[in-house]
This record gives C-alpha cells, structure tokens and sequence, in this order.
C-alpha cells in the first residue's frame, strides 16, 4: 500500500500545476498536449518510486486533462473553465483495483482549500528558455513557505485558472519545490499543437462515482481536493 503522506504530496504537486496555471490573454486559446518531465534530489528510495515519470496534460478551448501515472496509482484532473468545475479521478493499482471520480465545483474547492494561504505572486527578471519557448521566474509564497516556477506568456490555457482567479498570467513550464526529505522539479520537455478530440475530457464509463468524504475515508485521514 502507497504511504499517505507521499501520495499527499504527489496529489499537491499536480494540484498545484492544475490550478495555479494559466492566462487570460486576447490569444488564440491552445490545442494540444504539454508533457513535463520530473526530476527529484529525495534520498529516500520509497519516495523516488512513487514519484510519477511525467504529467501529461491536454488542452482544448476552455478544457483540460492532466494525467499522473505512477507505479501504484494513477492521478487525471479533468477541469471545465465554462461549468467552474473539475472532477478528480482515481485509479488504485495495487491490492484492491479500483478507479474513483470526484466531481467538485468552484464553491466545493473554495470551501476545502486554504483560500487565505494561496500563492502571492511575485514576478522577477530572471528569464530562460523551457521547450523552445520564453519564460519568466516568479517567485510562488505561502504561510507554508516558498517555491518558484517558470511561466510562459507564449501559450494560452484560456483561463482554466478559475479557481484562484487568474493571479499568475502564464503558462506553468518549470515548477520547483522544496521539501524536508529533497527537492522535486516538474519541467515542461515537449509541447505539441494538435487537434484534440472531445471525448479527452469524458469521464471514463467504469469510474465509481464517490462523494468528497469517501474520497476521505478510503484514502485514509484528511485528503484536500
């Protein structure tokens, strides 16, 4: 069985890539598929195994998919920008196999996030290149501490970030968190422009739909979705 508090943070990283992304420009929206690598300095063997080999996320008008797929579990976000909502999907892969969805709105996730502690933004003027295009450093503080990305003005998500209201104007290519046990990197290795097909953003016909507090009781103690 997955540890809890590493499943936590795996959940948090791609939660953070999930809601803290993305732009509200006059551009044409993005279609297609950004794919990140991950990079981890942890020590700890158990950790680097359950940290997932990329994220994959695909976009179309004002709707995204983002999919984690680790050894002993797989993680999709499906979010609507137009409906304000999002549903989780859970697919356990070892012991008892099952795959779950959560759907939750815009009120549900306010009311479950620490909508005080979300990220004060800060811009700076260090700027690199990620998968060929241009990117700025922001600085990413929270009453938990800090952590800083890279983002991408050259990329419209058409404002996917409904949640946190459109604080950070780019497109999340580089995010880089410190924790205790090592540092973790999520980097964008491959952005593709293609035609997507509608049925991305489906919910798979053999998911159980699960309310919030199931969600919290199969995975054990407080999980935030």
């Amino acid at each position: 069985m997955y540890k809890k508090n590493n499943f936590m943070k795996t959940t948090m990283i791609t939660l953070c890539l999930a809601m803290v992304s993305l732009l509200t420009t006059a551009q044409k929206p993005f279609e297609g598929i950004i794919t990140y690598g991950i990079s981890s300095t942890k020590t700890n063997t158990e950790a680097q195994n359950e940290l997932p080999s990329e994220i994959i996320t695909t976009y179309k008008g004002g709707k995204m998919n983002l999919n984690v797929n680790a050894n002993k579990f797989g993680f999709t976000v499906i979010t609507n920008k137009d409906r304000q909502e999002s549903t989780f999907i859970i697919e356990i892969k070892e012991g008892i196999i099952m795959k779950m969805a959560l759907k939750t709105t815009k009120d549900d996730l306010k009311a479950e996030f620490d909508v005080d502690n979300t990220p004060d933004i800060r811009y700076t003027n260090q700027r690199k290149r990620i998968a060929g295009y241009a990117c700025r450093k922001v600085i990413l503080d929270t009453d938990d501490g800090s952590a800083y990305a890279y983002v991408t003005e050259d990329i419209n998500a058409n404002g996917i970030n409904w949640l946190f209201d459109n604080k950070l104007h780019g497109t999340i290519m580089e995010l880089h968190l410190d924790e205790d046990e090592g540092s973790t990197t999520i980097y964008a290795k491959a952005v593709r422009k293609m035609t997507i097909s509608d049925s991305e953003f489906e919910i798979p016909a053999d998911c159980m739909m699960i309310s919030s507090e199931d969600a919290k009781n199969m995975i054990g103690g407080s999980i935030t979705f």
